[in-house]
């Protein structure tokens, strides 16, 4: 089955149950908010997708291949964190361009590949802009960009607007929604805010 599919998934932390018995089917290309209350379980659901957290049953697939105990490098996934956790001595571009000099890109192709993304997410000529200097929805567009610079087949968001404003958060929302419509990738929003799972997604799943 193509997509991501999980089949009844379980993380355990001593005798008490993080996540139980979870079934899930996020077809390609759709758009999906894990919404509720914190500590019922849904970013432990996220890291378990992404490979920082095993689960105790259950297997996760993508394509119809079995990632369970695949290590987070080999998976190809774009992530963001709530904290953003961009490299504060790194430029913007620096930042964009980590995981591809990683990867041992040549430095012409970094830089051509930094500049579609800054031009996707609407920062044209940061690339030497240092992160220190950049507001809130600026670090938050760079954090995307860095996410997807490796053009991850699956990209997962853990409540990546929280630190915004009302207004910024609203904005941001609808950006994040149709930067989603336009690469068509498959995306994985962990939230509380259940209008912000309305504004974004294709289907919210509460936990």
């Amino acid at each position: 089955m193509s997509g991501l599919v999980l089949k009844g998934v379980s993380r355990e932390f001593g005798a008490a149950k993080a996540v139980n018995d979870v079934d899930l089917v996020v077809p390609n290309g759709r758009f999906v908010c894990l919404l509720g209350p914190s500590g019922c379980g849904k970013t432990t659901l996220l890291r378990m997708i992404a490979g920082l957290d095993a689960p105790t049953a259950g297997t996760i697939s993508i394509d119809g291949e079995d990632i369970t105990r695949q290590p987070t490098h080999k998976r190809n996934l774009g992530m963001v964190f709530q904290s953003l956790a961009l490299f504060p001595h790194l430029t913007v571009g620096g930042n964009i361009a980590y995981a591809l000099r990683i990867r041992g890109l040549p430095k012409e192709d970094q830089a051509q590949r930094v500049e579609e993304l800054l031009a996707l997410v609407h920062l044209p000529g940061y690339a030497d802009r240092p992160v220190a200097k950049l507001s809130g929805g600026q670090r938050q567009r760079v954090a995307i960009a860095r996410a997807l610079a490796v053009s991850p087949r699956l990209f997962l968001l853990d409540e990546p607007l929280s630190a915004l404003d009302a207004k910024l958060r609203e904005a941001m929302q609808v950006e994040l929604r149709q930067l989603q419509q336009q690469l068509g990738i498959t995306t994985v929003v962990v939230t509380h805010d259940q209008r912000e799972a309305m504004t974004m997604a294709d289907t919210v799943i509460v936990m």
